[in-house]
């Protein structure tokens, strides 16, 4: 069982966690915290620049209650799976990439990075960077943790949690995802079946068009014939 939907750009780019490699040749010793947080921002830049991205989301509420999404990407296509309902759309690589990895940077509103070590996550060798956000309305500064992989610059896993009380009970608390590229990717039979059923009722929809099109012109053509 599938769920029709389409999915912006604006979307993807919007979801928590908004990409070559991180800037390796950062000397750590005299890096500064404006110098981490753009290793984060060039890490999400080249993300989205990836032909296949998978996100796998979860979502912890205030109550203790938890849920998950995954969200796939392929150069021309975005899928979103939650308890086994995908919903399919078309997403192009040029609309999910940013201009630039300055434009990640101002859009994450990040406030202050910094390294905290190396770590091993997913079976990758990897940097640890942690970062604060901007205060919000409220004046609460959420916080969180990147993990950047050593050999492809590339976020494998990536937290976040809320710095004050959610506004809601609908709002998470915390989140965090996991990342997997191109290779790693496969997107699940069931998402495929409703990217397929949605192309169907796209042509299906083109085709009515085209001959609601042609009945009209031929009706109007009837039309003037009465009309001399």
């Amino acid at each position: 069982m599938g769920n029709r939907c389409t999915i912006g750009a604006a979307a993807l780019l919007g979801a928590f966690l908004v990409y070559g490699p991180a800037q390796a040749d950062t000397d750590a010793a005299t890096a500064s915290p404006a110098d981490d947080c753009m290793i984060v921002a060039g890490a999400k830049f080249e993300q989205w620049r990836q032909p296949r991205v998978l996100i796998h989301t979860v979502k912890t509420y205030s109550n203790g209650s938890s849920s998950n999404f995954d969200l796939i990407v392929t150069p021309d296509t975005a899928y979103v799976g939650s308890n086994g309902l995908w919903g399919t759309g078309n997403v192009t690589i040029r609309q999910r990439v940013a201009q630039s990895p300055q434009q990640v940077l101002a859009n994450m509103q990040l406030g202050q990075c910094e390294k905290d070590g190396d770590a091993e996550e997913a079976g990758q060798a990897t940097t640890k960077i942690t970062y604060r956000y901007l205060p919000d309305k409220r004046g609460f500064i959420a916080h969180g943790a990147i993990w950047i992989s050593n050999a492809t610059g590339l976020p494998v896993r990536e937290d976040m949690e809320e710095g004050g009380p959610p506004a809601s009970h609908h709002v998470a608390a915390s989140m965090t995802a996991g990342y997997k590229y191109n290779a790693d990717v496969q997107i699940p039979a069931e998402a495929d079946h409703q990217e397929l059923f949605r192309e169907f009722l796209n042509r299906e929809a083109i085709m009515g068009f085209q001959s609601a099109a042609g009945t009209s012109s031929a009706m109007g053509a009837v039309g003037g014939g009465k009309g001399k």
